[in-house]
């Protein structure tokens, strides 16, 4: 892994790209917009006990995450409430646990995937993060939501059954865990 981060100069590139995009939300709908993340610096909790300092009662929550799961999003909103409830009890939090369906979304995925077609018209394969299927027995949506953002895009491109397809990548650990 050290090896990997070092290719692409030391550190990965997404703290930055979600500040930019905090900064941009910020000037757009003339709020504060902070970043917070679960496994490194800004940690939740931090980012928490700063919009306390700062006087922020009420919490618009959006993991940069479309697909609800409840070992993603879920995860984060569960962090959020526990933090939230051991730092304050008069914050309110909305959480945005999915937007796979937001026209915007779809519009924004359909026109990256339209410049690519104009290019060269090749298969279009829609990849998806796999999760253990024991998401299944807790009727997690993820599944049904990945297809359905999939198929809205094919929709909006007009593209042939033949032309498209679904896969999961990326089964974890453990290894014998079975994975969608």
């Amino acid at each position: 892994m050290t090896d990997r981060f070092r290719q692409i100069g030391g550190q990965s590139p997404l703290l930055d790209i979600m500040q930019s995009l905090a900064a941009q939300l910020e000037e757009a709908v003339e709020l504060p917009v902070y970043v917070a993340m679960r496994y490194w610096h800004p940690f939740i909790k931090d980012i928490i006990l700063q919009m306390l300092t700062d006087g922020i009662d009420h919490i618009i929550a959006i993991p940069l995450l479309p697909h609800y799961s409840i070992l993603t999003s879920g995860q984060y909103q569960k962090e959020l409430t526990n933090t939230i409830a051991l730092a304050a009890d008069d914050i309110i939090l909305d959480f945005v646990g999915q937007w796979h369906d937001c026209d915007a979304f779809i519009n924004a995925m359909a026109e990256s995937i339209e410049q690519q077609l104009q290019k060269q018209q090749r298969p279009v394969i829609f990849a998806a993060r796999n999760l253990p299927t024991i998401i299944l027995e807790h009727d997690d949506p993820y599944p049904q939501q990945v297809m359905n953002t999939a198929q809205a895009i094919v929709k909006r491109l007009n593209l042939p059954d033949a032309q498209w397809h679904f896969a999961y990548h990326s089964a974890g650990e453990p290894a014998n865990q079975e994975w969608l």
